[in-house]
């Protein structure tokens, strides 16, 4: 019996942040997702920028006039199924 029960693999889910000018401008973002008890990974460019941030992981993100490249740098940090 124990050979035919399938096991579910599961589905890692975080919330990321890019928040490049400074974390006043995400703290309506942060607080929304906090509500769907996600983790939370933000990315910045200073790290002096996430003090404040409790139970988030902080990442310092290489800004280089380009939101595709910091999101993409962003992301290969994140071990997850998805990212929203």
């Amino acid at each position: 019996w124990a050979d035919s029960v399938n096991t579910a693999a599961v589905t890692r889910i975080v919330a990321c942040v890019l928040a490049l000018d400074g974390l006043a401008t995400a703290e309506r973002t942060i607080a929304s997702l906090r509500r769907f008890g996600l983790p939370l990974v933000v990315g910045v460019e200073h790290r002096e920028d996430a003090v404040g941030v409790p139970d988030a992981e902080i990442n310092q993100i290489d800004w280089r006039d380009d939101f595709a490249d910091a999101r993409n740098q962003l992301a290969g940090l994140i071990d997850a199924d998805w990212l929203l």
